[in-house]
């Protein structure tokens, strides 16, 4: 994410309270995209005897790391802004964190580390200032060991992957649209009617003994009929042979059901 300098300066006031306009719309797309990947949760990926799925975990998962993300982008990001636009303001009173509650007691590591690099970036040597170089180190309380470079994760690197980790979100809610067309799709298309094959039909008579499996009748005509009605499922326990009658009435009994 490139960040330019001077995004945004308010001329009327002596407070620059200035947002990337780049990380708005960020944010702006990605809850659009966490909007969509919840009613995925909870259409497709519902939950299934009172328990969540596994896709639907991961999703949830996924939205609550990527928050947490993206608001670490956004202390640095504002942190960034408020140091660019520092660095061009010769009055050490008119700088953002000599306002009253602006010092950096009240920011984050992120945010002081961010104003920093954006102070190092935007400072202009010709412009006279009494603080130095400008650059403020965060506060830490005093029993805590500094931290090393190990320590401390690279924001700067994050927020320049961002494009990355947005293609990644939009490729996994694509994947996730077209899981559940496909669902959908298979929900709403009918059961194929199969026929039983001619060994089937011809254990089934045998073990019947040539015989309705409902009236015992002798079969001088036999209809074959799916046991549980799935008509797709044509395996052998599946199968009984019945007469045109006894067929005709457990028809009629499984639409009255309906």
């Amino acid at each position: 994410m490139e960040i330019n300098k001077k995004r945004c300066k308010n001329q009327s006031n002596n407070n620059y309270n200035c947002t990337s306009n780049d990380l708005i719309i960020a944010c702006i797309a990605t809850f659009l995209l966490s909007c969509l990947a919840l009613k995925l949760i909870f259409t497709l990926f519902v939950f299934q005897k009172g328990r969540m799925s596994f896709a639907g975990f991961f999703t949830f998962y996924f939205l609550i790391s990527l928050f947490g993300q993206i608001y670490a982008q956004s202390s640095y990001d504002s942190g960034y802004d408020h140091g660019c636009d520092d660095a061009d303001i010769s009055k050490p009173s008119r700088q953002y964190l000599n306002q009253p509650g602006k010092g950096p007691l009240f920011h984050s590591d992120e945010f002081m580390e961010g104003y920093n690099d954006g102070y190092g970036d935007c400072y202009d040597p010709n412009i006279e200032d009494s603080n130095g170089n400008g650059l403020y180190e965060p506060n830490r309380d005093a029993s805590q060991t500094p931290k090393s470079n190990n320590d401390v994760p690279n924001l700067r690197s994050i927020i320049e992957d961002a494009p990355i980790m947005s293609g990644l979100i939009l490729l996994f809610l694509i994947i996730m649209i077209v899981i559940a067309v496909k669902r959908n799709k298979s929900r709403k298309k009918p059961q194929e009617r199969k026929g039983f094959s001619q060994s089937v039909r011809h254990n089934v008579l045998r073990k019947q003994n040539h015989k309705c499996a409902h009236c015992k009748r002798l079969l001088n005509v036999v209809d074959y009929d799916h046991k549980n009605g799935i008509r797709s499922d044509n395996k052998e326990r599946n199968c009984q042979a019945l007469c045109p009658n006894c067929h005709a009435i457990k028809t009629r009994r499984e639409k009255s059901k309906r």
